[in-house]
């Protein structure tokens, strides 16, 4: 009987050690999404202040993201020195650092000198953000495999209430405090949610009970070290399936770099939105998104991923049409149109997230020959977080920064509008190439040069 009650408190162990490393997985989301989302409605305007032009806001706004892509080629091959748990860790540390700091670069009125410490803050808090992303799905889908979607919808819950907590958050902190006291209360959440993290996620005694590999990737497989995972991540561009999913979301992304450098001045600019209520308008895109990735999320576990992946971009290529009819009405009817946008471009967003990131893990997870689930995890994760944070540096950077600088919203929407018509046709080949016709198979073969042959025995 005591040997029954030691098993039946096994188990009752086992899963609360399971929901606690997801609740702690979806906190960084939460976390991060807050971090990330106050910058679009208080960086623009504090910027402008000290007489930063719209290119170098777009810089300081898209750096976070060039970084990140940079990260997904330099990350994968170091995370054999340390186990999972640690670089988890490690990542939401220095992002909630660097949130912090970014808050006090109010204080400094030399031009130049600003926009040269927040570009270098920005780019050590997209470490930090990479850092953790990386980790991040090899351990939900480690212990939920079945539940890709619902997994991956869930994450985006998190993140959107992070995102639509930020701007509120924002909102109400400038006009109680100041701007240097919001970022440093979302920074001091973020420090917090780091030692949760630290002490109370996945031990490494429970990864055997857990069926999750914590341990150092060089570790799990001697023969197949660290080389192997930044020869993937550079083999991924010569994949066509990989390639034809990964475009369309990087087109998708772009516009989330897009509204967080363009929103804000043109709330101000063109509607005369007070600034203390333009982080109100940076609502409707998340929560949008936070009510529909359940339902997608179900939807892909039911094997509707492809059809899920086609519908988000001619999805993005409406709400840009909406976007661009905001220049032939006045500013009260203006205000309703762009509500309904961005609340399509939520749905955007939702629908290519989770719909890609399976349509990735089921790819990578064919193609990677070694056997280490883990393995081929972290470089869908990587590269995963290269194709998104790329896109958000177009959206940010060139989009919001250069095209709208120089040319105006019209010109910028345009813009947009055209990277989603070729989205629309990308998706719908890759649809017809790979989920209507089951045949095609050129880029179904390995893109791992590395693995070992296997001889078949002789037969008598």
């Amino acid at each position: 009987m005591k040997r029954v009650d030691k098993i039946v408190a096994s188990n009752h162990w086992k899963t609360f050690r399971k929901v606690t490393t997801v609740f702690l997985a979806l906190t960084f989301l939460l976390i991060s999404g807050l971090g990330i989302s106050i910058v679009g409605p208080l960086l623009p305007p504090d910027a402008h202040e000290k007489g930063v032009s719209k290119l170098s806001i777009g810089f300081i706004s898209g750096v976070f993201d060039a970084t990140s892509v940079v990260c997904g080629f330099v990350v994968p091959s170091v995370m054999h020195l340390l186990n999972m748990n640690t670089f988890f860790c490690s990542g939401l540390a220095i992002f909630s650092i660097g949130t912090v700091l970014f808050g006090l670069m109010t204080y400094i009125s030399t031009n130049w000198l600003y926009v040269f410490l927040s570009l270098i803050i920005r780019a050590i808090t997209g470490i930090g953000y990479s850092v953790s992303w990386f980790t991040l799905f090899p351990i939900l889908f480690a212990l939920y495999p079945s539940n890709k979607g619902q997994i991956t919808g869930l994450t985006e819950v998190f993140f959107e209430i992070g995102c639509i907590a930020g701007p509120l958050t924002a909102s109400i902190l400038l006009y109680i405090t100041s701007y240097s006291i919001t970022f440093i209360i979302a920074g001091s959440v973020g420090l917090l949610g780091t030692v949760f993290c630290f002490f109370f996620m996945l031990p490494h005694s429970d990864k055997t009970d857990l069926q999750l590999e914590t341990e150092p990737i060089s570790k799990t497989d001697p023969e197949k070290p660290k080389d192997n995972v930044k020869l993937a991540v550079v083999k991924c561009c010569k994949s066509k399936e990989v390639m034809l999913i990964s475009i369309p979301f990087f087109i998708n992304s772009s516009l989330q770099g897009l509204i967080g450098v363009f929103l804000s001045p043109y709330l101000i600019k063109y509607l005369g939105i007070d600034e203390t209520m333009v982080g109100l308008y940076f609502v409707p895109y998340p929560l949008t998104a936070l009510a529909l990735a359940p339902v997608f999320g179900q939807l892909v576990d039911h094997n509707w991923e492809w059809v899920t992946f086609v519908f988000s971009p001619l999805m993005g290529f409406v709400a840009c049409l909406i976007l661009l009819s905001l220049t032939i009405y006045e500013s009260e009817s203006a205000t309703g149109i762009l509500i309904l946008g961005l609340c399509l471009i939520g749905a955007v967003y939702v629908t290519g997230y989770i719909s890609s990131i399976v349509l990735l893990d089921n790819i990578f997870e064919r193609l990677y020959q070694s056997g280490n689930s883990t393995e081929s995890r972290v470089i869908m994760s990587s590269w995963n977080n290269i194709t998104y944070t790329a896109g958000r540096t177009l959206g940010g950077i060139i989009v919001g920064g250069f095209v709208f600088d120089f040319f105006g919203f019209q010109a910028t929407i345009c813009t947009q509008l055209g990277l989603y018509a070729v989205s629309s046709a990308i998706s719908a080949y890759a649809y017809f190439l790979f989920a209507v016709d089951k045949t095609t198979d050129d880029s179904r073969t390995s893109f791992l040069e590395t693995s070992p042959d296997v001889s078949s025995p002789e037969s008598d």
